[in-house]
């Protein structure tokens, strides 16, 4: 049935109208093709309402939608006439009053509030549907297809679903789509275990030695026909401690060792290896004290099969990390500067803190360390020097650094270079009206001194100094007390003299060096092997396709000296080590090309 107010389809059953809930006019009946669809209404209306001539006023169209028939009205003014027709009303309210006897005038008014009610719940205002997915996904793809002019000329169709009907379709999608999740986690599983348990296969396979361990029981030794291995303390040329082991066993089969994962293939029947600290313990393990528990953690491999030793533990000696402390030299030291040079010579694999600041990056590649600590006056501050190394215990040092007050205005410069090859430098400065300026070297004359505006130039001798760095402190005294600072640089012979008078070296001084004792020479392309002790560090220089090996003791050079690197070396002559070896004072070291 049509409304004609909002031009909705509703079923035939309904007496008000399903979307706008306009009382639907009872005389609005539809007009069917076939005439004897009428056959049930009384003679005379339906022989009124087949002498109606509906292709003049009016036109039916039919279209099938879900299963059902709903027809359209595409003349409305004509219909509308057709259905006020007052006789065809009259003879249709006769026609209901016999069907509906009595109860129609009730029947209506239920049928208006439960209609009221079933438009209301199901239409607009239903919690459940308003929170329905299904819902909201209906009603956003009606949006995106039809346009608004569309929906204003489109007719609107009542479509009723059972509700358990409907339910039922909600239960069942969301009971599907929970499946579906499921099915997605128990292949998620499944594939992960799959490719543990391939890996594991792959794994075992590449790695035969893993396959089988035996725990270690009296009788293994003895069934293999084998015997416990012995293990004897050694100590090397440089006094580190070291064991010697002795494996007994048939050729062909191997020892595992788990300390430094390496196997050791018999090719006899006795098997030998030395074993340190770093054979034994991780790199990373801490050394605490200056003797270790260790366990040789050794197996024996026969046919893929690994077998342990009953083997115990024995001791080893941790030696303390290399550290030579070279400035200070005493553990209370006085500053004379804003700066003061920290030195020392240590492993280059070592790590150094200074008061629990890593300062390793000042380290070079022979191990030797220089480092400038700010010094404020008037203070005292003790430092903790603390070096760790691998396979060693921590070795610390503790040194406290002075700084005097500076009661009298002193300050000090000089035009001279940092390396003086001269017999003498000159200092100046200047100072308080009426001060006394003093020196801790000889001064060749007196210090001159201008009282107009309090400057001063002392020059000092050199003469009686030996090579090397040597440190000028100045002293200015008045009655308020006095203050001291210092000057710091490199008393070395000159380069150019140096350079030029220096001799070639030849396998006679390398055999022979005594004989050459004081003697300067020029070492070309002397390859650096390693470093000795913090000032020195062993060369071999090849004469003829022969290798001498040579002591360098370099204390002063700028120059940074790297192992496996090649120098250009002017030194002098200086004796020999008890094995032979000739020892020479590097005065110049160049980059050798």
């Amino acid at each position: 049935m049509i409304c004609k107010n909002c031009g909705a389809k509703n079923n035939d059953s309904r007496l008000k109208c399903f979307h706008c809930n306009s009382v639907l006019n009872t005389n609005d009946s539809y007009i069917y093709e076939d005439s004897s669809s009428l056959k049930d209404f009384p003679d005379d209306i339906s022989a009124e309402l087949n002498g109606y001539n509906a292709e003049d006023e009016h036109k039916s169209i039919y279209s099938e939608s879900d299963g059902f028939f709903v027809e359209s009205l595409n003349n409305e003014d004509s219909s509308d006439e057709m259905y006020q027709d007052d006789a065809y009303g009259e003879a249709y309210d006769e026609y209901e009053d016999e069907i509906y006897p009595e109860e129609n005038d009730s029947y209506e008014d239920e049928a208006d509030e439960y209609e009221d009610e079933d438009y209301e719940d199901e239409n607009y205002n239903s919690e459940s549907l308003e929170d329905s997915e299904y819902e909201d996904y209906d009603e956003d793809l009606a949006l995106d297809n039809d346009s608004e002019d569309a929906l204003e000329n489109s007719s609107i169709s009542e479509l009723s679903v059972d509700d358990e009907v409907e339910q039922h379709f909600k239960v069942y999608k969301k009971k599907k789509t929970s499946g579906l999740t499921v099915a997605i986690w128990i292949l998620c599983l499944v594939f992960i275990i799959v490719a543990i348990f391939v890996g594991t296969f792959i794994y075992s396979y590449l790695n035969p030695e893993d396959t089988t361990y035996i725990p270690p029981v009296d009788n293994t030794v003895a069934s293999l026909g084998i015997t416990q291995p012995t293990i004897q303390k050694l100590t090397d040329e440089k006094g580190v401690e070291y064991v010697h082991v002795t494996f007994s066993g048939q050729i062909g089969d191997r020892v595992n060792l788990k300390c430094n994962n390496s196997y050791h293939t018999f090719i006899s029947e006795t098997l030998e290896i030395d074993l340190y600290l770093e054979d034994l313990f991780d790199i990373e393990y801490e050394f605490r004290e200056s003797t270790v528990n260790a366990n040789l953690n050794a197996y024996y491999v026969r046919d893929n099969k690994s077998y342990s030793y009953a083997a115990s533990s024995f001791t080893m000696s941790v030696p303390e990390a290399e550290l030579e402390l070279l400035n200070p030299t005493q553990q209370t030291v006085k500053a004379y500067r804003d700066k003061f040079t920290l030195k020392l010579w240590t492993a280059t694999d070592s790590v150094i803190y200074l008061n629990n600041n890593n300062i390793s990056s000042a380290l070079n590649g022979l191990g030797n360390l220089s480092y400038d600590i700010t010094v404020e006056e008037n203070s005292s501050t003790t430092y903790q020097l603390m070096v760790t190394q691998p396979y060693h215990t921590p070795k610390s040092a503790v040194f406290i650094l002075t700084r005097d007050p500076l009661p009298v205005s002193l300050t000090i410069a000089t035009s001279n270079a940092s390396v003086i090859s001269d017999n003498k430098i000159t200092i100046s400065g200047s100072t308080e009206e009426g001060a006394k300026i003093t020196a801790n070297l000889p001064t060749i004359g007196e210090i001159e001194k201008n009282e107009l505006y309090n400057t001063f130039t002392a020059v000092l001798d050199l003469s009686g100094c030996k090579y090397g760095e040597i440190e000028v402190i100045i002293t200015a005294e008045s009655e308020k007390g006095f203050s001291s600072k210092s000057h710091v640089f490199l008393y070395w012979p000159d380069e150019t003299k140096i350079t030029k008078s220096s001799g070639k070296f030849t396998s006679t001084v390398a055999t022979n060096p005594s004989k050459y004792k004081g003697s300067n020479f020029v070492l070309n392309s002397a390859t650096v092997v390693k470093n000795v002790s913090a000032n020195s560090f062993e060369a071999k220089v090849s004469l003829n396709g022969i290798d001498y090996p040579v002591i360098i003791e370099n204390e002063f050079s700028s120059t940074t000296i790297s192992v496996n690197s090649k120098y250009k070396i002017f030194a002098e002559c200086t004796g020999t080590l008890k094995d032979g070896k000739p020892v020479f004072r590097a005065w110049y070291i160049y980059t050798a090309k």
